[in-house]
């Protein structure tokens, strides 16, 4: 029977995490023919497993500590003294041997990457002008929803993976029905608008608002205050069914 392999894993904290700590299982990505795998060693010490696979093991790094169990299961909390990092950050880098059960066994590095304060994203309230074939009805308004970090550093969700998008109101899935079309809307933020009957027949310019909310996805809390934001989508639509854009 082969050994098992031990694949490398890699995290990041923030210096504003809740409670300082983040969590993540070691041997989730690691393998053996037997199909069990434990976690045996961590930084050089010895995970104890005598009290069953959620036996608890402190071990200290340089910057913060692990609480490891055999299953593979780790809560890394920083050290109190680390009030600050430096531009690119800390790196916490741990060995670690795993085992199947047999005597065999394998070794790789889980790295933890630190990093400052995680800002609370921005949302950027837009206005669009629906545009297309008058005369064929297929009116539509294409586009990103955009998002901001504080501090002025501007971006699209489709370039920043860590931000959520979720509309608000009305509230529902990926094509949203609205008073004069239909919105199609990703998680990237990249959008599709097209007119329904409503909105073809109208004989007055209108305007079509939807609320949206982005939330940061590394803190995992879509209602805390603190880690996201609201926005408006607003969808200019002229006056369509006038006579001298019909034939």
């Amino acid at each position: 029977m082969a050994k098992p392999t031990a694949v490398a894993d890699f995290d990041t904290i923030y210096l504003n995490d809740p409670d300082g700590s983040i969590s993540g299982n070691i041997t989730a990505n690691d393998s053996a023919d037997g199909g069990a795998i434990y976690l045996r060693s961590l930084n050089g010490s010895t995970v104890g497993a005598k009290k069953g696979l959620e036996q608890i093991t402190i071990i200290e790094g340089t910057y913060g500590t692990f609480k490891v169990s055999p299953n593979g299961n780790y809560t890394y909390t920083l050290h109190p003294d680390i009030k600050e990092v430096p531009a690119g950050g800390l790196v916490e880098r741990v060995g670690y041997k795993v085992s199947d059960g047999g005597g065999r066994t394998d070794f790789d590095y889980l790295t933890i990457t630190i990093k400052g304060e995680h800002t609370k994203p921005v949302a950027v309230n837009q206005t669009v002008e629906v545009s297309g074939n008058f005369i064929s009805g297929d009116l539509t308004a294409e586009n990103h929803i955009s998002v901001s970090r504080l501090g002025g550093e501007n971006f699209s969700t489709a370039n920043h993976n860590d931000y959520i998008l979720k509309f608000v109101q009305p509230d529902g899935s990926t094509v949203i029905n609205g008073l004069y079309g239909d919105l199609h809307i990703e998680r990237s933020g990249a959008y599709t608008y097209t007119l329904n009957e409503a909105g073809l027949g109208l004989t007055e310019a209108a305007t079509e608002r939807f609320q949206f909310r982005i939330y940061d996805d590394a803190f995992g809390e879509f209602d805390n205050a603190q880690t996201t934001d609201v926005g408006v989508l607003k969808i200019s639509i002229p006056a369509l069914s006038t006579p001298d854009l019909l034939v």
